[in-house]
């Protein structure tokens, strides 16, 4: 038998997160699962927000069509009015799938641009610079923390060496993975300083409402809008919808310009068209009936899921103390100064984390909060880092 060219293939990388995921899920019920940033309820299954039950339920008639290549016009309003409010009808928007489809487009028209490096502050997503190496970016990466502590210092000094327009990957509330986010004051400044350059931001909003607030977390976008600074925003309703497994996100571009709104529009549709055609109808569906018709539900909703993950990070605070920096930051995420070593060891407690250290807080329930703090209390006692 001739053999096949697929045996040429190198091995695969592997996914860290999910890797690790998939070893919490092998342990069954004895595992604490804080590795995939989902928010769980007490039985420990994704939480699912009333309100979007209730949307969910009212889409049982609907039919299968094709939908429209730059998605449903009822969600990209709503999304666009979430994340720039009064401004929202100077934005050329498309459907993606889910917050890294989002990226993704926004990176590619980024390309067509003919900008070939991009900024990078780290810590990051991991999948950030899987993204951007594999659509063939330079990736320059910064320090974005000085001793825990979010400093605007690096990217300052980088954005200055640039002698070519390049992009600027940055993340809205609830940095993944530290949890730590630029003040609104840093937001501004930056803002401001690249309101007065070409640099074009790539702003990752993943986690809108789970931070600070609905409000508050659609700031930094807003702010570049206002000193005018080339903005692209990559939109997720995973979290804050809770339809995970929907694919449902939105790219989105500032267009002041009727014609420039509709050529770049044109240009997402082939853009999309060459990845997947069109994004899924059914999560678009349910963020459009959420917030048409739930939206005041929707908000309390969200900033109850907010007060109980803020509660429980203070819990791990007050566990922690020496751990009081990387618990300082919002949302789901901190990056515990855990060794490799230790996590290693938490594992063999069937506590599961990031091999960076990476903890989602919204992962651990509340009725195993005290058995979490005792584990990992011990691991950090015996086994320094």
């Amino acid at each position: 038998m001739t053999p096949s060219p697929f045996s040429a293939l190198g091995p695969a990388p592997i996914d860290p997160i999910f890797a690790i995921a998939a070893e919490a899920k092998a342990a069954g019920a004895a595992a604490i699962d804080a590795t995939v940033g989902m928010i769980l309820d007490e039985a420990g299954k994704p939480l699912v927000l009333p309100c979007v039950r209730q949307a969910a339920a009212a889409l049982a008639e609907g039919d299968f069509a094709y939908p429209p290549l730059l998605g449903l016009p009822a969600f990209r309003s709503c999304v666009t009015q979430l994340i720039f409010g009064d401004r929202s009808g100077a934005i050329a928007s498309i459907a993606a799938t889910g917050g890294t489809g989002a990226v993704a487009l926004n990176l590619k028209l980024l390309k067509l641009l003919g900008i070939t490096e991009v900024i990078l502050p780290v810590p990051s997503w991991p999948n950030h610079r899987r993204l951007l190496t594999g659509l063939g970016f330079s990736v320059q990466e910064v320090s974005y923390l000085q001793e825990g502590r979010p400093t605007l210092r690096s990217l300052q000094e980088k954005l200055a060496s640039m002698r070519s327009p390049c992009g600027v990957l940055l993340q809205g509330g609830g940095h993944n993975p530290t949890g730590v986010d630029f003040s609104p004051e840093q937001w501004k400044e930056l803002s401001q300083l690249l309101g007065a350059t070409q640099h074009v931001v790539l702003l990752d909003l993943a986690y809108q409402g789970l931070a600070r607030g609905v409000e508050e977390d659609a700031g930094p976008a807003r702010l570049f809008v206002e000193s005018g600074a080339p903005l692209l925003v990559a939109w997720s309703a995973s979290k804050n919808h809770s339809i995970y497994g929907l694919r449902t996100g939105l790219a989105c571009v500032i267009a002041d310009d009727p014609a420039m709104h509709q050529n770049l529009e044109r240009h997402f549709m082939i853009l999309a068209r060459e990845m997947h055609s069109a994004a899924p109808v059914p999560g678009q569906s349910i963020v459009a009936l959420v917030q048409e018709r739930h939206g005041d539900a929707w908000r309390r909703e969200i900033a109850e899921v907010r007060t109980h993950i803020d509660r429980k990070r203070r819990l791990l605070q007050e566990a922690f103390p020496s751990f009081a920096v990387a618990l300082a930051g919002r949302g789901l995420y901190a990056l515990l100064p855990l060794s490799s070593a230790q996590v290693d060891a938490l594992k063999r407690q069937n506590i599961f984390l990031g091999q960076d250290g990476r903890v989602n807080i919204a992962g651990i329930p509340d009725a195993r909060m005290d058995e979490f703090v005792t584990r990992a209390r011990s691991i950090t006692a015996s086994l320094p880092r």
